[in-house]
């Protein structure tokens, strides 16, 4: 059994010889690795089924710049297609500046200049590089620098206390943006599909150690029918294409 043969039939719940498996470092876990065992390439150190490849990005709108919301970030160390500002923290932390923060009417959440999806032109050749080396190619719905699918890029546009906030006491707003954000990874993730990616990832941090950050009530009403239409659009657009219905 190959490593993608592992992955594929995992996830569609057949029998394999072991569980498929794929990890992330940290940057200080991956200095311990190469003092250990000589490598900085967990793939090479470690048996792993999966290999991500991401072939589909973000770049930044024209507008952003010259936008209200930019001023907000200009003096950060760094600013992401997304108009969000990084500095640099403790350890491999950073802190953030976000862009939205203190702009709270409806046309405010309308009018934000999101990135747009940029697509590498060598997307099919990256992705069939992996599955000839025999790995399951992996691709993220998590866009650089937003790093989640639906509840991460609000509020790392928003920021965390203000977008909790929002989903009571401006709800025409939340809906407005968390809509916004759902449509441009529902197209990111038809890219990576039309790619060939053999794996969607989707992530969002929605825990605690205790429990979630949120009632279950609230995460149904903003989060859950939302992550469901990206999952649809990507099955939709592998269905309309024999070759791509190995994506799970």
């Amino acid at each position: 059994m190959t490593k993608r043969e592992r992955t594929i039939a995992a996830f569609r719940h057949q029998e394999t010889d072991r569980p498929p498996f794929n990890l992330d470092l940290c940057p200080s876990q991956i200095e311990t690795m190469k003092a250990k065992l000589g490598t900085d390439d967990p793939y090479q150190a470690f048996d792993m089924d999966m290999k991500f490849r991401d072939p589909v990005d973000f770049e930044e709108d024209p507008k952003l710049k010259t936008s209200k919301y930019y001023e907000k970030v200009i003096g950060a160390e760094r600013i992401n297609e997304w108009g969000i500002g990084y500095d640099s923290g403790a350890f491999h932390f950073e802190s953030y500046t976000h862009p939205l923060a203190g702009f709270d009417e409806e046309n405010d959440a309308a009018d934000y200049p999101l990135p747009h999806i940029k697509i590498s032109a060598d997307a099919k050749t990256k992705v069939a590089d992996i599955k000839k080396a025999g790995h399951a190619c992996a691709g993220g719905v998590l866009p650089v620098g937003v790093w989640g699918t639906v509840f991460w890029p609000a509020y790392m546009l928003r920021g965390m206390e203000q977008i909790l906030c929002d989903m009571i006491v401006n709800p025409g707003y939340t809906e407005i943006l968390l809509d916004r954000v759902t449509a441009l990874n529902g197209e990111m993730a038809a890219s990576l599909v039309e790619s060939g990616v053999d794996v969607l990832l989707l992530a969002d941090d929605f825990g605690t150690q205790r429990d979630l950050i949120m009632s279950l009530e609230m995460w149904r009403k903003w989060f859950r029918n939302r992550l469901e239409k990206i999952v649809r659009i990507a099955k939709e657009k592998a269905l309309s294409n024999p070759k791509n219905q190995t994506t799970e």
